[in-house]
């Protein structure tokens, strides 16, 4: 690859708000938050560039009722990327369950989870990390928060680890919620932590509806 082909520049507002604005940069483009979104569209219109955003990511998994339970429970696992806090833009953080296999995949998601173990990365024990930031934190609990107090049942986590020596970090334990209406906040919103959302479905019309509310 050529000198100079792909650059990296490390930073938080600023750093997006200069290279979305500069003359030298033809188009951008942004995989984040709406909100992000909507400040890189007006740094980007001050030059006229095109622009090309994806927004507020909430990727859901759709079990049927022929599906197996296990096989279903570890994808969901697997893609909602606890290992990495559910901070990616392809995270499964939605999940809908078919009535009658939904409670055989609740238990098998909670044993699966609950075997994570957050902690610092010198721990060789470690497989979940911290939160990115402790605003990310306090946005994350702010869900967890909403969640409980608007009804959906904690299956697993939903509280910050506060055991010595991760009691000052932003450590969240993996999160299972069930019992999810599509008011709900994390229904609707992208989350971008360890938080998984699961609805109980038993016709198409359904999940076909609710696939796209968000």
């Amino acid at each position: 690859m050529p000198k100079g082909t792909f650059n990296v520049l490390p930073g938080d507002l600023e750093a997006g708000a200069g290279l979305a604005e500069h003359l030298g940069a033809a188009k951008v483009t942004l995989i984040g938050s709406v909100s992000a979104g909507r400040a890189v569209m007006r740094s980007a219109s001050a030059t006229g560039k095109p622009v090309l955003l994806e927004l507020g990511g909430k990727n859901a998994l759709i079990a049927y009722p022929d599906s197996d339970p296990k096989k279903i429970a570890d994808a969901i696992v697997a893609r909602m990327n606890f290992g990495w806090c559910g901070q990616s833009c392809g995270s499964i953080s939605r999940a809908f369950l078919y009535e009658d296999i939904h409670d055989e995949v609740i238990s098998y998601l909670a044993e699966s989870v609950e075997r994570y173990k957050p902690g610092v990365p010198t721990d060789p024990e470690t497989t979940i990390g911290t939160i990115v930031s402790r605003a990310q934190f306090d946005r994350v609990m702010g869900f967890i928060d909403s969640a409980k107090s608007e009804g959906a049942r904690a299956v697993t986590g939903g509280y910050a680890v506060t055991d010595s020596p991760l009691a000052k970090g932003s450590f969240i334990a993996p999160t299972i919620f069930a019992d999810v209406t599509p008011q709900m906040r994390i229904a609707r919103e992208e989350i971008f932590g360890p938080v998984l959302a699961v609805r109980k479905w038993s016709d198409e019309a359904f999940h076909a509806e609710r696939g796209q509310c968000t």
